[in-house]
């Protein structure tokens, strides 16, 4: 059996880091919209530049613009910001996961002893 106290203490605990998740899901957010602007934006120069100028065919344009070193790193840098934000999303859901279990040990606990 656990002390109620460090129940109660593990819930608001638990609240508190989702809370904390949940605030930087929107910084995170637009770190990784910013960079899909980034690479978006640059892969669009970067397609009209090899049609215009190098009359590159359509139908290639996009796998060599891919292969471009500052639209790969580009790309690289929209990935990561995507799986920092998805890793974040799975802290909130964690978290709340884990205030779940406490929530639920607090009430045994609480009926256990008699309480309503």
């Amino acid at each position: 059996m656990h002390d109620g106290v460090d129940l109660v203490e593990g819930l608001y605990s638990s609240l508190a880091e989702a809370g904390r998740a949940v605030q930087d899901m929107a910084r995170l957010g637009r770190e990784k919209a910013e960079a899909e602007r980034k690479y978006r934006v640059a892969k669009a120069k970067r397609m009209l530049y090899e049609r215009d100028q190098n009359r590159t065919p359509v139908s290639i344009i996009g796998d060599i613009v891919k292969g471009q070193e500052d639209i790969a790193y580009l790309a690289f840098e929209r990935d990561c910001a995507e799986c920092v934000y998805e890793a974040n999303r799975e802290a909130v859901l964690l978290a709340k996961k884990r205030a779940d279990v406490y929530r639920e040990q607090v009430a045994r606990e609480w009926s256990q002893a008699g309480c309503q």
